[in-house]
């Protein structure tokens, strides 16, 4: 829904799992809603509601003991944070993610990669940051997730355009995975 512009019926359908969830006492898979409700919310253009949401669980799991799922919360989380220019916060739910993450989930492999790949070359470290996004796009690549490896590829566009290569920046966003 979000993606096709109806935001607001997103967020309702959010809520309404939400506390359909609850109310069964599924406190656990409650926690896991704001995989959705996060990037929609990023998608609106809402980081702070993002923030609120991707935290609020990861305060859960992380209370809960949990150690799969919250690693890739935490690379959302990440995601969020530097979207915001908290550099050193989002650097920080990089390495939270990368050290939970198991070594067979693409999906949080490829995201904090993705962010830390963006917060090294914004701190001019161009080289090591394309190396990050290119390794992220290669993870996700082999996936079966459209919409993961246009936001790699994306990724790997915006650290090529802060290294100055705009060329190149424009090949890897029209490139297909």
């Amino acid at each position: 829904e979000a993606m096709r512009g109806n935001v607001d019926g997103a967020r309702a359908l959010h809520r309404k799992s939400r506390a359909m969830l609850e109310e069964l006492g599924w406190a656990f898979l409650a926690a896991q809603t704001s995989f959705d409700s996060g990037p929609v919310e990023m998608l609106a253009g809402d980081l702070g509601a993002a923030e609120a949401e991707l935290r609020r669980d990861y305060d859960a799991l992380e209370r809960m003991g949990e150690t799969n799922y919250i690693s890739t919360i935490a690379a959302l989380l990440a995601e969020v944070l530097y979207r915001k220019d908290d550099l050193e916060r989002a650097d920080e739910f990089t390495r939270i993610s990368e050290g939970l993450a198991a070594h067979d989930d693409v999906l949080s492999q490829f995201r904090w990669r993705s962010v830390r790949g963006k917060i090294l070359a914004s701190r001019g470290s161009f080289d090591q940051g394309e190396k990050l996004t290119r390794e992220a796009v290669d993870l996700i690549g082999g996936s079966d997730d459209p919409n993961s490896q246009g936001e790699a590829m994306m990724d790997l566009a915006q650290v090529l355009r802060l290294a100055g290569r705009r060329a190149d920046a424009a090949e890897a966003a029209g490139a297909r995975l």
